[in-house]
């Protein structure tokens, strides 16, 4: 129920009641696809118990990286990973339901799959973003959008993958699409009885409005082994480049780094 303030002449005022009563329903639920693969359902989500975020105050000119803590997000988020965390990622749940200066969005419906087909590891999220309404009126933060995102790995070698990823925001709130699309790998081999790593990912991103692609990768091998532990790696991010659904800490970059490690162990 709401409570009015009614003021006399005077200055003086009573408390009344709005016998006006407001609710709110939502829904969740989860379906076991099969016996490696489930599908989780919400709609007319609410957060309001979630944690708060810490506050930080950023004195420098990128952006902070916080952690998801939504559990619909939290939820089989690995199955949805690509990229360098808090650097490059294509998907970065905290996009969605987060409007200009940090204002709440709400989400209306939402559907994730996950799990595992034989060699393949799947991941499949939609959600409805709206917008907050009293009284059937827009009030705050308003996005209106569809977003979209399919994953997939397959399994290679005993430990190593190949693998995809293609992220959209499309709807009547947002001017034209916006896709993002990239490919990774991870290929472990043993040589000689120690541990060789090869790892990448490269991933683009357009506007409907825009012809041109800006794109964003890296490239390693990594020796992580006992006596020595080596890595070598390359990585870039395009001007330009800010996926719909993801994080970039920096744009306009490239990165060569690398590292030595010999550590002997005597037998005396």
């Amino acid at each position: 129920r709401d409570y009015r303030r009614d003021y006399s002449p005077d200055g003086s005022y009573t408390i009344a009641e709005d016998r006006d009563v407001e609710g709110k329903v939502g829904l969740d639920g989860k379906l076991a696809v099969a016996p490696t693969l489930t599908l989780d359902v919400t709609a007319n989500t609410d957060f309001a118990q979630v944690e708060a975020d810490q506050q930080m105050v950023n004195l420098s000119r990128f952006p902070l990286f916080f952690p998801e803590k939504r559990p619909f997000f939290l939820e089989a988020s690995g199955n949805f990973s690509f990229g360098q965390s808090e650097q490059a990622l294509a998907f970065y749940s905290r996009r969605i339901g987060l409007g200009g200066g940090g204002a709440p969005i709400p989400i209306e419906a939402g559907l994730r799959m996950s799990g595992r087909l034989g060699a393949e590891r799947i991941g499949l999220l939609a959600v409805r973003t709206g917008c907050a309404r009293q009284d059937g009126v827009a009030t705050g933060a308003c996005e209106d959008a569809v977003d979209v995102v399919a994953r997939v790995k397959h399994d290679v070698l005993s430990r190593g993958y190949v693998g995809g990823i293609v992220t959209g925001q499309g709807g009547p709130g947002v001017r034209g699409t916006r896709l993002t699309a990239g490919a990774d790998y991870e290929l472990p081999f043993l040589v000689g009885g120690q541990n060789l790593v090869f790892a990448g990912y490269a991933m683009g991103t357009q506007d409907s409005g825009s012809a041109s692609w800006r794109s964003a990768g890296r490239f390693f091998v990594d020796f992580p082994n006992d006596w020595s532990d080596d890595f070598l790696g390359i990585s870039w991010v395009q001007s330009g480049f800010d996926p719909a659904l993801g994080f970039v800490r920096q744009d306009g970059v490239w990165r060569h780094t690398g590292r030595f490690a010999w550590s002997p162990r005597p037998r005396w």
